[in-house]
């Protein structure tokens, strides 16, 4: 936590997304009441075993688990971690994705880059704070692997759109720790699935021996 960080929870305690609650975004009682995902392919939400994509979406990406639905409290606690400089609520968000890693056993944790323009107006990437959360949580070493070379913002575009724009989206850097790895990617949110796609492709292509995905919520 920065000092900016503790100093709004010193004056101004965050308050729960769903009940009020001081102290958490999102407390331990709203969060066990958050809607439950169930085991699908992330693209067309067909039920699957293990979260993989089913045969006809098949990617690069092993799996991607996904804790809740974009609406309700779990968007207000995205709202508040993207707009209200609520850095706290990536833990929050990070205990709910620990919850889903029961069965996997990645080496590394990454986070997927957000544009580089947000990262000035908010002063840091909600992703790589839930992701450096979920690594310390969970003991696993969290390393930036991804470089973002594209700045074009995807909202509002359909998956063919986002697809076409993913494609040099990313970069891979710090080489010799990604091949032969099993790498988790983190992200805030899922649309369409076009840029953890897109980041797995070039994982894969930088020798990445598995890459997985989880994200918080679900749009």
């Amino acid at each position: 936590m920065n000092i900016t960080e503790y100093l709004i929870r010193s004056i101004a305690p965050h308050t729960c997304a769903g009940c009020g609650q001081e102290g958490h975004l999102l407390c331990p009682t709203c969060a066990r009441n958050l809607p439950v995902i169930p085991k699908r392919c992330y693209a067309c939400h067909k039920p699957q075993a293990d979260w993989q994509p089913c045969r006809a979406c098949s990617t690069a990406l092993d799996s991607v688990r996904v804790c809740t639905n974009y609406d309700g409290v779990a968007k207000q606690v995205i709202a508040g971690l993207k707009f209200a400089r609520a850095q706290a609520a990536a833990a929050d968000i990070a205990m709910q994705m620990a919850h889903l890693h029961a069965d996997m056993a990645p080496t590394v944790i990454t986070h997927l880059p957000t544009a580089s323009r947000r990262i000035r107006l908010r002063g840091y990437d909600q992703s790589a704070l839930i992701a450096r959360s979920l690594a310390q949580q969970l003991r696993i070493p969290y390393i930036p692997l991804l470089i973002r070379m594209s700045q074009h913002r995807q909202v509002g575009e359909s998956r063919a759109a986002r697809q076409a724009a993913a494609r040099n989206l990313f970069r891979a850097k710090t080489m010799p720790l990604v091949r032969r790895a099993h790498v988790l990617v983190v992200d805030d949110v899922i649309t369409t699935g076009a840029s953890l796609e897109a980041a797995a492709s070039v994982l894969r292509a930088a020798g990445a021996a598995r890459v997985d995905a989880i994200t918080f919520a679900a749009a």
